[in-house]
This record gives structure tokens, sequence and C-alpha cells, in this order.
């Protein structure tokens, strides 16, 4: 399962927006129910609610300590 940290960074690549770290959950979690089922035709939707900018230092810190970034 892709982690929630590493799926916001890849998202904010892709995307341009940052997604709150609820809303990284929730994508990294339908991730993985896409890949239990992977000769199905899937269509998840995903709610991204809240704002990540507000969770950015948080996540800078963690990703500093941990050498990512």
């Amino acid at each position: 399962m892709m982690k929630p940290l590493r799926l916001l960074k890849r998202y904010h690549a892709r995307e341009g927006i940052i997604p709150a770290l609820e809303s990284s959950h929730a994508l990294a979690y339908a991730l993985k129910l896409i890949a239990q089922n992977p000769d199905k035709e899937q269509l998840l939707i995903v709610n991204l609610s809240g704002r990540g900018d507000k969770d950015i230092f948080t996540v800078n810190d963690i990703l500093a300590a941990r050498g990512e970034i």
C-alpha cells in the first residue's frame, strides 16, 4: 500500500494540490482497494475534504526527519 505521506507528495506533484492528511489516508486506502481487485473494472470516488496547506509544516517536519526532503 502506498503510504499516505508518499501519496501526498505524488498527488501534489501530479495534480498541483496538497490534500489534507485525512484525504491522503483515504486516497491510500482507495488505491489499496483497487490493488486487491486488479482484474475488475473499477471506479472509486474519494472526497478530498480539508486543506493540506494547514498540515504542510507537520508534513515537512516528518519528511525532513526521515531524510525525504
